[in-house]
């Protein structure tokens, strides 16, 4: 696999006192529904993440050069926690569920793991997506470890 790295772009919406009261979330997606969920959801006013990687995908009779998701079935979303903005996330076509650690204990992702994230792609460091990931790998462990 080819190394590289993108961007699907993330918007920002809202003063800066409605920023600090918003976290990131880890949203899982039906599978291969991340960049429409990501599209989806950007149209709502919600910031979102969902890197991908840049790689050469061979058919039988041609190579293409083809952008995969870094982390198959998951995006993340920054959105304030009340139960309409949840509503309004989960409503969102090709969602499966906002990744939580047990019964309402949402499982939140630091604003630097997207930040090193983000900087990572940015900066070209080379990385592979992870084909195994869970959403417990991602909560628990960070983002960041499954870079390299």
């Amino acid at each position: 696999m080819s190394a590289g790295g993108g961007l699907i772009a993330a918007s920002s919406v809202g003063s800066a006192k409605s920023l600090e009261a918003m976290q990131w979330y880890t949203i899982r997606t039906r599978s291969r529904h991340e960049r429409a969920v990501e599209r989806q959801l950007h149209r709502q006013g919600v910031e979102v993440l969902c890197p991908v990687v840049r790689q050469f995908h061979s058919w039988s009779d041609r190579r293409k050069l083809i952008d995969r998701p870094l982390f198959a079935g998951y995006a993340f979303g920054r959105i304030v926690s009340s139960f309409e903005q949840r509503v309004k996330v989960l409503q969102t076509h090709g969602m499966f569920e906002i990744v939580e650690r047990g019964q309402n204990q949402d499982v939140l992702i630091l604003q630097e793991q997207i930040d090193a994230v983000r900087t990572a792609l940015l900066e070209g460091i080379p990385f592979s997506e992870h084909v195994f990931l869970s959403a417990v790998n991602v909560c628990e462990f960070g983002v960041v470890r499954w870079m390299v």
